[in-house]
């Protein structure tokens, strides 16, 4: 005889589903078309079917650490084909939202970053309390090091907000945002690992980091967005959007590396920040942001 299983619906958790644009998630009446038509979805754990049951139950805990919800992209294959009308993607982007927000370190920027209401405070109210506390630390800190009152001190921008103010700034947010990432992915892989034992799935097959490895070759070959149908052409714009903040980020990174330790280190080989205009770096940045704007712009 089958082992009874308890099951603990959240009601509050499908409102917020609902909410968050799973508005049609009560029309679904497993019909597993939308597993049918989907790509991506595998025969040993086909999505989104599972995923819209356990919706409807309000089963968060499972949903929330399910890493199915992951392999979608929303091409809406699924929703196209929905006899329904369901929408099993927007659900399915429903769910990716309120998972965020339940493993989002600290917990508070997950429900700030997902909401509109919050959209004032988190774009502007809080960026300018951090910019008039490092303005604040400034001076004394100039008094303390006088070293940090480099060459560009006579430019306006450069005195207003000096280099390694704005280096120290931004570094430490990045620090912050990286620390929060990495919290957050050690806490979904926990909880993946808690939902495989409560289903009985046993150790996962692969660990951590090859994981990791596999996810990264993924996002940066696209190989799994080509095989939506509906919205195919979304891959050329998604692909283009992504590596030209990919290109952004090298000549920022390395704007700082050329700026602060290439002349001391090799003063004859690399010509110092700012970069002329055919310097390789230079090139890069423009193409990546040629790159980012037609990615975001070009029609789908």
């Amino acid at each position: 005889m089958a082992e009874a299983l308890l099951l603990k619906p959240d009601r509050k958790f499908v409102e917020e589903v609902v909410a968050a644009g799973g508005g049609d998630l009560k029309k679904c009446f497993q019909c597993a078309t939308c597993s049918v038509v989907c790509g991506l979805s595998n025969g040993s754990s086909p999505f989104p079917r599972k995923e819209m049951i356990w919706a409807q139950w309000g089963l968060k805990d499972r949903l929330v650490s399910d890493p199915d919800i992951w392999l979608c992209h929303q091409c809406n294959d699924c929703s196209q084909r929905c006899p329904r009308g369901a929408r099993p993607g927007d659900v399915l982007a429903a769910v990716r939202q309120k998972a965020i927000e339940h493993y989002a370190f600290p917990s508070v920027m997950g429900k700030w970053v997902n909401s509109v209401k919050a959209a004032p405070l988190m774009l502007l109210l809080i960026p300018a309390l951090f910019i008039a506390g490092a303005l604040q630390i400034r001076g004394p800190m100039e008094a303390a090091f006088p070293a940090l009152v480099g060459s560009h001190a006579h430019e306006f921008y450069a005195h207003f907000f000096p280099h390694w103010l704005l280096i120290v700034f931004y570094s430490g947010l990045t620090i912050l945002t990286f620390g929060g990432l990495i919290v957050g992915l050690f806490r979904f892989w926990g909880g993946m690992k808690a939902n495989d034992a409560a289903l009985g799935r046993g150790e996962p097959v692969l660990g951590f980091v090859p994981s990791a490895v596999k996810a990264v070759t993924t996002v940066f070959t696209h190989a799994r967005f080509g095989k939506c149908t509906d919205q195919a052409s979304r891959k050329t714009n998604h692909f283009l959007a992504f590596y030209g903040f990919l290109a952004l980020f090298v000549v920022t990174c390395w704007a700082v590396v050329d700026l602060y330790f290439m002349p001391s280190l090799l003063p004859d080989v690399f010509p110092q920040y700012p970069f002329g205009l055919m310097h390789p770096m230079k090139i890069l940045a423009n193409v990546g942001g040629i790159l980012l704007i037609v990615g975001a712009t070009r029609p789908s």
